[in-house]
């Protein structure tokens, strides 16, 4: 282990006696509170949010995770310039119109930039990370693969569980090139593979290739009306049971609606609302509790 990825790990890891992500901790106590009806994989949930926060891993997913954190120090820091197509929502404050989001917005960012304000925090990078090392899942679909943080959490899970594929969809091929080059580096190109395209034209395919998908992270488009399509478009494809993560579900008053049309859908077995995150267990139609 080089010296940048020490620094790396032991930025994430040192000894304490408290919660290393406090408000996270906080929260997902909040989350699983109301919790009633626990079985399969609401356990599996319940479980995760129970210790999440406080950074408990074992020194094989502590190497791990150093190393991604190593390389996103290494991403933050790129001065490269990135010229892609960018379908998402745009910000709160400016919206995208229809027409936008569906032809792309064609925008120069700074790689370094892209990530530090994209890219998931530890807390919740490590959320999901938990998350699939628990639930164990043997197919997963990431929704905005940006420069790969979080896919790489998700892929790293997976590799260390012995089981499981990700594939992960971004709309920007240069940005998508940055994600190979992470998962290239973090020797996870076998376990996570990227598909580029707008969502419109790449998700149907992807979630078929993808079906039974046993857990799927939704990023990259925080438009109302587009998440609950994206949702009803993943339905026909999901395990019987499956683990549904929603990104920035307060981020707009849309994104609010759209996270409240998921916790009363009939498929919705169990929900757990963070900050940031909405976690859901969803049945698929017909599929019988175990």
């Amino acid at each position: 282990m080089d010296t940048l990825l020490r620094r790396a790990t032991r930025k994430i890891f040192s000894k304490r006696n408290d919660p290393l992500w406090p408000v996270l901790h906080e929260q997902a106590t909040q989350a699983i509170a109301p919790t009633s009806e626990q079985f399969g994989p609401v356990l599996h949930v319940v479980a995760v949010l129970a210790r999440i926060g406080w950074g408990n891993f074992s020194q094989e997913e502590e190497a791990y995770i150093g190393r991604i954190e190593h390389r996103r120090a290494v991403t933050n820091s790129s001065k490269a310039v990135v010229r892609y197509r960018d379908y998402g929502a745009g910000s709160p404050a400016v919206r995208r119109t229809i027409s936008e989001m569906a032809e792309g917005v064609i925008v120069e960012r700074i790689v370094g930039e892209i990530s530090q304000i994209s890219s998931k925090s530890p807390a919740l990078a490590a959320l999901l990370f938990s998350l699939v090392r628990q639930q164990r899942p043997l197919s997963c679909v990431e929704m905005g693969t940006c420069v790969g943080v979080s896919g790489s959490y998700i892929a790293a899970a997976l590799k260390l569980n012995g089981c499981g594929k990700l594939v992960t969809l971004e709309g920007g091929e240069a940005l998508a090139d940055v994600a190979r080059r992470n998962f290239s580096a973090l020797s996870l190109e076998g376990i996570a593979q990227v598909v580029v395209g707008p969502f419109h034209e790449t998700l149907a395919q992807a979630f078929m290739a993808a079906s039974p998908i046993d857990f799927i992270f939704i990023d990259g488009h925080h438009d109302e009306d587009a998440t609950k399509n994206y949702l009803a478009m993943a339905l026909p494809y999901l395990a019987p049971m499956s683990v549904a993560v929603f990104d920035d579900i307060n981020w707009s008053d849309g994104m609010k609606r759209a996270w409240s049309s998921v916790m009363t859908a009939p498929q919705c077995m169990a929900h757990f609302s963070l900050r940031d995150f909405g976690i859901a267990v969803l049945r698929r139609e017909g599929a019988e509790v175990q």
